[in-house]
């Protein structure tokens, strides 16, 4: 794997580190929730989706990522696929910009986005927002990168991401913090992504991903960095 930014070296030492990581966080995640050894029991778009964001399936680091076609802030379809023959992506999925966690993580991403660039990525960030709500979403509009609508939460849940609140956690938040997530994707679902990046190859194959049922911890930028530049040219 050659890189124009690291040496073959320091290339050699983040590909061990990539698998150490990797390996690592697999373990954690199986002992806290077991999740990544069940079958894909809630993939796809009219699969069951649990209540709970412990209990989520993810997609599997090698797998190939489903057909994604989405709106953008204008309306205007997306289909990721077929950016994917130019450049590898940068998924980014998050809950809305209601959620100050995501507007933090989006944020962080302006340090790096054109180093993204430079490395050859397109960024998409996707979330349960309609079209309506990106548009008047607090995150910064002078990003780069393009925001999608997946109001419907087809995608995630074909991510294996999607998780619902139930009856006492919807009531919950709108009494406490006022917020109704069913008045910014506009669809009753009740459904939210597990905040989730993945980095995909030109063909559709995923590199790497960070899934967190916790909501607070995000994938930190200079880690993200690490892991595209190791990608970049596999």
């Amino acid at each position: 794997m050659y890189s124009p930014y690291l040496s073959a070296e320091e290339m050699k030492q983040l590909e061990q580190i990539v698998q150490n990581e990797q390996k690592a966080f697999e373990a954690e995640y199986r002992r806290n929730s077991g999740v990544l050894n069940r079958s894909t029991e809630y993939r796809g778009a009219s699969a069951i989706v649990p209540n709970s964001a412990q209990d989520i399936c993810p997609i599997m680091v090698g797998s190939h990522i489903p057909s994604i076609t989405l709106p953008d802030r204008s309306g205007n379809l997306v289909n990721i696929q077929d950016t994917l023959s130019d450049k590898p992506a940068v998924l980014i999925f998050y809950r809305g910009g209601w959620c100050p966690y995501c507007n933090y993580q989006l944020s962080n991403m302006l340090l790096v986005e054109e180093y993204l660039d430079r490395l050859g990525y397109n960024i998409f960030g996707i979330s349960p927002s309609s079209v309506k709500y990106l548009t008047s979403d607090t995150t910064p509009h002078f990003m780069k990168f393009q925001l999608l609508s997946d109001a419907s939460m087809e995608i995630s849940r074909q991510f294996g991401i999607a998780y619902r609140l139930d009856d006492d956690q919807h009531g919950a938040w709108k009494q406490e913090y006022n917020i109704d997530i069913t008045q910014y994707s506009e669809q009753s679902h009740r459904q939210l992504p597990v905040p989730s990046v993945f980095i995909v190859d030109r063909t559709g194959t995923i590199r790497y991903r960070f899934v967190h049922p916790d909501y607070t911890i995000r994938l930190r930028t200079e880690k993200l960095l690490m892991m595209a530049e190791v990608f970049a040219h596999a």
